[in-house]
């Protein structure tokens, strides 16, 4: 049977509409001679058109490709380089005359901030997108209208509207960098019409780096841990019992006296009894000084820990008493009335320098001051013998005794410099931080509440309401929002951070409810 004659096949296939495309965006991104490209703008153009060659056929080979470079320069030859992508300003100007006045952009076009130069592609990919007016789907494939027609016409207006959108962008940015820097464009996006003739000078530029800059970097931290400030709590009480042990060590101690009390006494008094001055707060002392529950080194610990927790933590100075200076108060109201935002943050920012260039160096000082101020106050509540001699064991050599006695009063003013340094530096930790804190000291007399006390002694387990306050050792430390009025009537109400610890009517007397080295009293001679 004779063989069928050979069909007749083409030497070349004839080219697809994406890799015309590909060619005429290439000659429009040159300088439109019909000189070759250099060597890696045509590589490029090689990869690009062997990534949409139809299945089945081979890629072109660049005798294929330059012929047909060739005849595209010779049917449709380029005007020059950004010829298609950007307009001269007089043929901007005229566009915008063509258009009817809906069709304007709202910025005159002559008052526009110049935009950066744009440097022209090397080649653009098959798969730019086509204007929406001229996009179809059929099947979930772009129909043959998109790819045949006017190819330089839909390659301009797709290239026309992204210079558009580019431009808008452009005067965005300009009007949202005078803006907070919270990122708050609602002032200036709202707003229908834009001065054009504004514009922003580099010495206003590095302000509002520097607003922002400190706007980002003083602000409030986190809330701190329960458990840290539980043991930094821990830590202070026990630095207390230690300088009160030294303190009856150097210094005779009978018995509490209420006949020499200083101002400063009877306020740390009365925050322990109920009544507030006259004869009845001394009638209640007389009656606290005597009660099993209380020894004297008990009693001392329970003035120190107010003293502590009052000077220290209640009254410690937050804020500054002048938060901005008097001439920028015009400022201030100005901020205040577009961006009432930026008002607070700047205040938060105030308050955190105010800490730490007035408040923290001054910690030490603080410290040192307080301690001498309790020192008086246990000076004057104490009830000693005339001769104030110290038993210390069989050598009773009065230069012993002294520097024996000089020796636990050191040991006492390290003690309680340290216990209250630790407590100023919670106490700075806590004004840094998103939420306000506050010791809640418990006087006698007062009902026995779980959520906020923790009982000491034996019978804790079996406390409830019924149960009353005899002495509070240590204050309760509560949080809440900052701007709110800590009361248990709030939506959210003051979180407990460390409960107090209190002595009850009903508990045991004995050594093992609080450490024997505070509560257990020492040998008095």
């Amino acid at each position: 049977m004779p063989c069928a004659p050979p069909q007749s096949r083409r030497r070349y296939r004839l080219w697809t509409e994406a890799e015309v495309l590909i060619l005429k965006n290439f000659i429009n991104c040159h300088n439109g001679q019909n000189g070759k490209a250099d060597r890696a703008s045509f590589d490029n153009l090689q990869e690009a058109l062997r990534n949409c060659i139809p299945e089945g056929t081979s890629p072109r080979n660049e005798c294929e490709i330059q012929c047909k470079l060739i005849r595209l320069r010779q049917k449709n030859p380029s005007h020059g380089p950004g010829r298609n992508t950007r307009l001269s300003s007089k043929e901007r100007i005229t566009e915008t005359r063509k258009r009817s006045p809906s069709e304007r952009p709202k910025m005159s076009l002559k008052h526009r901030n110049p935009t950066p130069k744009v440097e022209p592609k090397k080649f653009i990919n098959a798969d730019l997108p086509l204007p929406a007016s001229k996009r179809s789907k059929k099947n979930g494939q772009l129909s043959t209208g998109e790819a045949t027609g006017d190819l330089e016409e839909e390659t301009t207006s797709t290239v026309s509207e992204h210079c558009q959108t580019y431009d808008r962008e452009i005067a965005s940015n300009v009007a949202v960098n005078a803006s907070d820097s919270s990122g708050s464009r609602r002032s200036f996006a709202n707003s229908e019409t834009i001065n054009t003739n504004m514009r922003i000078e580099p010495w206003e530029q590095k302000l509002i780096e520097n607003f922002r800059m400190i706007l980002r970097n003083r602000m409030y931290k986190l809330p701190l841990m329960h458990s840290s400030v539980q043991t930094r709590m821990d830590e202070t009480m026990e630095r207390v019992e230690c300088g009160i042990q030294c303190f009856t060590e150097a210094h005779a101690v009978v018995g509490l006296s209420t006949s020499q009390l200083t101002e400063d006494a009877l306020e740390l008094c009365r925050m322990m009894v109920p009544a507030a001055q006259g004869r009845e707060l001394m009638q209640n002392l007389r009656t606290l000084y005597g009660h099993p529950a209380v020894p004297l080194k008990r009693f001392l610990l329970v003035v120190a820990s107010n003293a502590i927790y009052t000077w220290a933590f209640n009254e410690f100075e937050e804020t500054p008493q002048d938060q901005f200076p008097p001439n920028l108060i015009d400022v201030v109201n100005l901020f205040r009335q577009y961006n009432p935002e930026v008002v607070h943050r700047l205040s938060v920012a105030s308050n955190i320098k105010f800490l730490e260039d007035s408040v923290q160096p001054r910690l030490p000082e603080l410290a040192e001051k307080y301690q001498r101020q309790l020192f008086d106050i246990f000076l004057t509540l104490r009830k000693s013998r005339a001769n104030e001699i110290l038993r210390i064991g069989e050598n009773d050599d009065f230069n012993y005794r002294h520097e024996y006695r000089q020796a636990r009063l050191l040991k006492w003013q390290d003690c309680l410099e340290k216990a209250f340094c630790d407590t100023l530096t919670l106490r700075l930790n806590m004004a840094k931080s998103s939420r306000q804190y506050e010791a809640k000291i418990y006087k006698q007399g007062d009902k026995f509440d779980g959520r906020w006390m923790e009982a000491v002694g034996s019978w804790h387990k079996a406390a409830n309401g019924s149960y009353h306050v005899i002495v509070c050792l240590r204050p309760a430390v509560c949080s809440y929002e900052r701007g709110s009025v800590l009361s248990e009537l709030d939506c959210e109400g003051p979180v407990v951070v460390v409960k107090a610890q209190v002595m009850l009517e009903a508990s045991e007397v004995s050594s093992r409810d609080v450490s024997e080295k505070v509560l257990a009293s020492s040998p008095i001679v």
